[in-house]
C-alpha cells in the first residue's frame, strides 16, 4: 500500500514543487479510506477478499523444540509468533520494595512476558537498542490477559518470551493466543486457555451528515490504519481478561460498544476452537520439566551440610547445577533442580555428606583429656577423640579471668588439658567443654585449705603463750618452739 505513495511521490514533487509533502500524505490518506469505505459497504468486501465478521486463516503448533519446556507457534494470516516458556526457582521470582509495592499493588511477582517486536517483522532494517513504546504497551497488554490464568502460589518463576516474527495487524492478541498453547505446553496448569482478536470500525459519510458503521473481525495493518478504532479483547471461554480500546473519533455510542464486544467474544470462541485442536490440556508427561524438592536436615548437622562458608552447599551446586535455599522453618531446605536427574544426584550427594556415622557419647559433667590442635584470639581447638570432629573452646571457658587471647592462659598448641563437658549446646547441637569450671574449683579448694591452715597456726600460737606464761618459760625458748611448730604443720599440709 505505501510502496504506491512511495513511487508516486518523486513525480508528484515534480510536478507541483511549491506543495508540501504533508499534502500528498493526507491526500493519499483520505483516498485510501475512501476506496477501502466503498468496498465495504457497497461490496461487502475487505481489503483482502475477507467479510466483514470473517477471520484469517489460524495455524498453531506446539513443542516445536524438545529442550525448551514449553514453545508454541501461532499464525494468524500475515501475523506469526513464536512464544517459549522458561521455568526457573520461585527465588528467582520478583519482590518489590515497598514503595514499589503501594504504587503498583503487587508485592512479588512470579510470571513474566517479554515481548519483542524486531524490524524485519514488517520487513524492515533496522538497529534495535532498548524496548520501544510498542514493545512495552503491547507486552504490558498481553501479560495483563495471561496473569488471570496463572494459578496461585505455583512453585516456579515463569517467564514467557514472544517473538514476533511476521506482523500485520493484532500481534499482541496473537502473543496471547501463542503464548496460552505455550504454557499448557510446560505444563502449567493455567485455568483456561486464553485468546484475543483485535475489532476495527469503518465509517462513511452520506452527503445528509448521516453516518453508517461497519465491524470488522481481526483487522489487518491496513485496516487499522483506516479505520477508526481497533478494539482489542483477550479471555477465555469463561469470560474477558483484559481490554485496550484505541479510538480516533471523539467518541463511541452504547451501541457500538455492545455490538464489538459481542463480535469480539465470538472471535474468540473461533480462535479457541483451533487451539484446542492443536492442544487442549497442559501437558504432564514432559520429561524435561524441573524438578523441587524440600530436605530435612537436623540442626546439629547443619554445620555439616552447609560446610565451612558454604563449602558443602557450593560443592553440591557446582556438580550438579541444583539451587539450594533455606525453607520455611530452620530445619528445611528446598532444592530446585533443572530435571529428575539433577534432583537424584543432589539428593545423593546429601545423604552421603550426612550419613549417619557412629554417634560417640559423652557423659554430662565428666572430665576428659584433650589435646590442643589450634590456638587463636578468640579461644582454641582442641580434639576430645581422633573420630570426632574438633570441638572450640572460646576464650570465656579457658580461665576465669577476662582475656583477649588464648595464649594468656599459658596454652599452647600440642599441650594436653583437663576439660569438663557440659553437653550439646541446645542451639547449634555444637558439644561445650570447659577448662574454667576446673581451674575456678581448683582455686576455691585451695582458698579453703589455706584458711583452715591459718586458722589452726593461730589457736596453736595463742595456746603456747598461754602455757609460756604459766610455766614461766623463757622468751627465747617459746620463740624456737614456734618455729620447730611451724616447720612440723607446713610439711604435713604440703602436697
Amino acid at each position: 500500500m505505501f510502496a504506491i505513495l512511495e513511487n508516486s511521490l518523486p513525480s508528484l514533487k515534480e510536478s507541483f514543487p511549491n506543495s508540501n509533502s504533508d499534502i500528498f500524505y493526507s491526500a493519499f490518506y483520505d483516498i485510501n479510506k475512501t476506496v477501502i469505505s466503498d468496498l465495504i459497504f457497497e461490496d461487502g468486501l475487505r481489503p483482502d477478499g475477507r467479510k466483514p465478521g470473517e477471520m484469517r486463516t489460524l495455524s498453531c503448533e506446539v513443542g516445536l523444540h524438545a529442550p525448551l519446556h514449553g514453545s508454541a507457534l501461532f499464525q494468524r494470516g500475515q501475523t506469526q509468533v513464536l512464544c517459549t516458556v522458561a521455568l526457573d526457582s520461585i527465588e528467582s521470582s520478583l519482590k518489590n520494595d515497598y514503595m514499589s509495592t503501594l504504587t503498583g499493588g503487587i508485592k512479588e511477582k512470579n510470571f513474566f512476558l517479554h515481548y519483542e517486536f524486531p524490524s524485519y517483522a514488517t520487513n524492515e532494517i533496522s538497529r534495535s537498542f532498548v524496548a520501544g513504546r510498542r514493545e512495552l504497551g503491547h507486552g504490558a497488554l498481553a501479560e495483563k490477559a495471561l496473569m488471570p490464568l496463572i494459578p496461585k502460589n505455583y512453585p516456579f518463576t515463569i517467564r514467557l518470551t514472544s517473538e514476533v516474527l511476521e506482523s500485520n495487524g493484532s500481534s499482541s492478541m496473537a502473543t496471547v493466543c501463542g503464548g496460552s498453547l505455550a504454557l499448557m505446553d510446560a505444563g502449567v496448569d493455567i485455568k483456561s486457555p486464553a485468546a484475543g482478536v483485535a475489532i476495527g470500525l469503518i465509517s462513511r459519510k452520506h452527503d445528509s451528515n448521516e453516518e453508517e458503521h461497519t465491524l470488522l473481525l481481526d483487522i489487518i495493518g491496513q485496516e487499522d490504519y483506516v479505520g477508526n478504532m481497533d478494539f482489542k479483547i483477550a479471555g477465555t471461554s469463561e469470560g474477558i481478561t483484559a481490554l485496550q480500546l484505541d479510538v480516533k473519533i471523539p467518541g463511541l455510542s452504547f451501541d457500538i460498544i455492545k455490538a464489538a464486544t459481542s463480535l469480539g467474544l465470538e472471535g474468540i470462541k473461533a480462535v479457541l476452537k483451533t487451539m484446542n485442536s492443536c492442544l487442549s490440556h497442559p501437558k504432564i508427561d514432559k520429561s524435561n520439566l524441573p524438578k523441587i524438592d524440600t530436605i530435612t536436615v537436623p540442626i546439629n548437622k547443619r554445620s555439616k551440610f552447609i560446610g565451612p562458608s558454604g563449602y558443602n552447599i557450593r560443592r553440591i551446586t557446582t556438580n550438579t547445577g541444583v539451587r539450594i535455599t533455606p525453607g520455611d522453618s530452620e530445619d528445611t531446605w528446598n532444592i530446585f533442580a533443572h530435571n529428575s536427574e539433577a534432583l537424584d544426584e543432589a539428593t545423593d550427594l546429601i545423604n552421603n555428606s550426612l550419613k549417619e556415622e557412629k554417634e560417640i557419647e559423652f557423659t554430662f559433667g565428666a572430665l576428659y583429656k584433650v589435646n590442643v590442635l589450634e590456638t587463636n584470639a578468640s579461644g582454641i581447638k582442641v580434639q576430645i577423640d581422633p573420630a570426632y570432629p574438633l570441638v572450640y573452646i572460646p576464650n570465656s571457658q579457658l580461665t576465669s579471668n577476662k582475656i583477649s587471647h588464648s595464649s594468656a592462659a599459658g596454652i599452647k598448641e600440642g599441650q594436653e588439658l583437663l576439660v569438663k563437658c557440659y553437653g550439646r549446646d541446645p542451639v547449634t547441637g555444637n558439644l561445650r567443654l570447659s577448662r574454667k569450671a576446673l581451674t575456678v574449683a581448683q582455686s576455691a579448694a585451695v582458698k579453703s585449705i589455706s584458711s583452715s591452715s591459718k586458722r589452726r597456726y593461730n589457736h596453736h600460737l595463742t595456746r603456747s603463750f598461754k602455757l609460756a606464761f604459766q610455766a614461766q618459760i623463757p622468751m627465747m625458748l617459746i620463740k624456737w618452739w614456734l618455729i620447730v611448730d611451724q616447720l612440723d604443720h607446713s610439711c604435713k599440709t604440703a602436697p
